[in-house]
């Protein structure tokens, strides 16, 4: 019934202010999850934790929406291979090779390196 709630609300604010919903890290983070460093346009680092997107400032796009990607399955795209354990490390997920692992809700996120 909660989720129903958050839901409904989160429908109706984002058909009420259409210009705040219109880039994917709206779509999924206020409805799935939260938005971290409260940066609109993606820069900075944003979790998703109940759909494990990742969003990062070194990310040219994260997946989800494009690249025939169901919504929730999360990923990173990061430009930066040397730097990705670091940053995403930040938020306690476990990183080994190109595969990350939130502790907490078991999660795995795959990591892709934009071109």
């Amino acid at each position: 019934m909660k989720l129903q709630l958050l839901s409904l609300f989160t429908t109706t604010y984002c058909l009420l202010f259409l210009t705040s919903c219109s880039a994917p890290v709206y779509r999924g983070c206020l409805y799935e999850g939260e938005r971290r460093n409260n940066i609109p346009d993606g820069h900075g680092l944003i979790h998703c934790p109940r759909n494990g997107i990742i969003y990062t400032d070194r990310a040219d796009y994260v997946g989800g929406w494009k690249n025939g990607m169901r919504h929730g399955e999360g990923v990173a795209w990061i430009r930066d291979p040397l730097n990705y354990k670091q940053i995403l490390g930040k938020y306690n997920l476990k990183c080994d090779n190109d595969i990350c692992r939130d502790p907490e809700t078991g999660i795995t996120i795959p990591i892709y390196y934009a071109k």
